[in-house]
């Protein structure tokens, strides 16, 4: 019987930047080393929300019969609510920090819920949200939204606490080393960074 590691969620999971050497193809190389038969599916979308994902994955009856079949699955999402957010205080508005957390939570626990629910056994491994400010022109904005992505974080560990999920900690394995694992759009992983989220994910 087939069984699949499937990629789900965002511009980091499709591998912006990198193509195929993001670092769900290198994770895969580890997990199909262990066990030839492991098929790898990726559902990485740019732009990928967390309210998107909890969609898709109560919408889309194919993704659902390939997650009740799935050994593996690794997860990264939350980083466009943050954008969607900064980008909505940039333009004059403000930002209810305990709302938008609410919301997130309220999301995070669908997407736990409904993936439990299709496949109750399936590692699943959810990354954190790293900072990348510091590796760019905006560094002096660094510390204004480490505060909040540590909330989002802990919002993120608490749900992998809930449903058992294993947290890949990107945001510790990058701090320190944004300038050589961030892209030259000073956002997303390079090369390196994605070879670091495969290890973080290996447990190398």
């Amino acid at each position: 019987m087939l069984s699949y590691y499937i990629a789900l969620g965002d511009s980091l999971t499709a591998g912006y930047g990198v193509g195929s050497r993001k670092f769900a193809l290198i994770y895969y190389s580890y997990l199909h080393s262990i066990n030839p038969d492991l098929q790898f599916i990726a559902c990485g979308i740019n732009g990928l929300t967390t309210e998107g994902l909890a969609n898709l994955l109560f919408s889309n009856v194919q993704l659902q019969s390939l997650i009740s079949k799935a050994e593996v699955i690794t997860l990264t999402i939350g980083s466009n609510d943050l954008l969607h957010s900064a980008a909505a205080v940039l333009r004059g508005g403000s930002l209810n920090i305990p709302l938008f957390l609410a919301d997130f939570k309220k999301n995070l626990d669908l997407i736990g819920s409904q993936i439990r629910s299709l496949h109750p056994g399936a590692l699943v491994k959810i990354a954190t949200i790293y900072n990348p400010l510091p590796a760019g022109p905006y560094c002096r904005f660094s510390t204004l939204v480490q505060p909040l992505i540590n909330q989002v974080n802990r919002v993120i560990v608490h749900c992998a606490k809930r449903y058992g999920f294993q947290v890949v900690p990107i945001d510790r394995t990058f701090q320190g080393r944004e300038q050589s694992v961030i892209g030259p759009d000073h956002f997303h992983p390079n090369v390196l960074g994605h070879q670091m989220i495969a290890m973080a994910a290996s447990g190398i």
